[in-house]
């Protein structure tokens, strides 16, 4: 400081410019707050002793409302970790549902035949309804709810009582948002730079999108080295024959398809058809 400056009572403005650091990171250290860095934290508090600087009331109630704002909260939150319900099965049926009717007696079978979790796309009107009755009727089946595209259309599912949450892609708004969410968000990824955009806020688990027309396997061979915090629900485009070579890679959880239980299948009432492709979903396994 200079000599002018050494005669004036030092305000939070000479502590953050002295330790190179914005006033909101003071505010953070006031409020011991513990999303700073231990070195900036002894620094800044290092410069308040050597400068006598001590917050009025004010600044103490100014620097507790900065450190506490929504956005830092949302900055500094985690994401919830979607493993757990990437694993439930080894293929997730992806489905389009027409009629919200259908949803239960197709969660029942889909249960019945090993499948534990299911992905109703947010594509029909009847999407959310079909969501809210497996979530009442058929609590024993882990729904989620897919092609989650905004902030509004993760709320909505939450609400129905979807337990996960899946996206094509991940704008950086609607991540932001489902890092605060209460269900796991799984963003959709289809290059390196998208993968680690996620994982720098927090996200280790991606739908790989669409799976086959990004080179498939080796696709998702080649991104596993340099990459290898990752990992992947490849969708899009991926046959029953294809399925074990997918899950045969370590950065791969589970297979999202949507043979199980095509849209034709469930308005016809084919439970019969879905049944028995399902449990050959359930059956298979990695391969070399």
């Amino acid at each position: 400081m200079s000599r002018e400056e050494s005669k004036r009572t030092p305000t939070i403005n000479d502590v953050a410019r002295l330790a190179g650091v914005s006033k909101k990171t003071v505010s953070r250290v006031l409020n011991k707050s513990p999303f700073v860095r231990e070195e900036t934290r002894s620094k800044v508090s290092g410069l308040m002793q050597e400068l006598g600087y001590t917050p009025d009331p004010q600044a103490r109630s100014l620097a507790f409302r900065r450190s506490n704002k929504q956005a830092d909260i949302e900055i500094m939150s985690k994401p919830q970790d979607a493993t757990a319900v990437l694993t439930l099965s080894p293929v997730i049926p992806v489905v389009t549902i027409d009629n919200a009717a259908d949803a239960v007696p197709l969660a029942r079978v889909l249960l019945a035949s090993g499948v534990r979790t299911i992905e109703i796309t947010l594509r029909t009107p009847a999407a959310l309804d079909a969501i809210r009755a497996v979530a009442s009727d058929a609590p024993e089946m882990i729904v989620g709810a897919g092609t989650v595209l905004s902030e509004k259309d993760l709320n909505a599912a939450i609400e129905a009582g979807a337990k996960y949450a899946l996206s094509p892609g991940g704008t950086p708004k609607l991540m932001k948002a489902a890092r605060k969410a209460s269900i796991p968000f799984v963003p959709g990824v289809a290059t390196s730079s998208e993968i680690m955009r996620g994982l720098d806020l927090g996200y280790t688990c991606f739908k790989f999108f669409p799976a086959e027309q990004l080179g498939g396997v080796a696709g998702l061979k080649g991104i596993g080295a340099p990459l290898a915090a990752a990992r992947f629900c490849p969708t899009g485009s991926i046959t029953p024959e294809k399925v074990p070579a997918y899950l045969a890679l370590k950065n791969v959880l589970c297979v999202g398809g949507s043979w199980i239980a095509p849209a034709e299948y469930i308005r016809a009432g084919d439970w019969a058809s879905i049944e028995a492709a399902a449990k050959r979903a359930v059956a298979l396994k990695p391969v070399a």
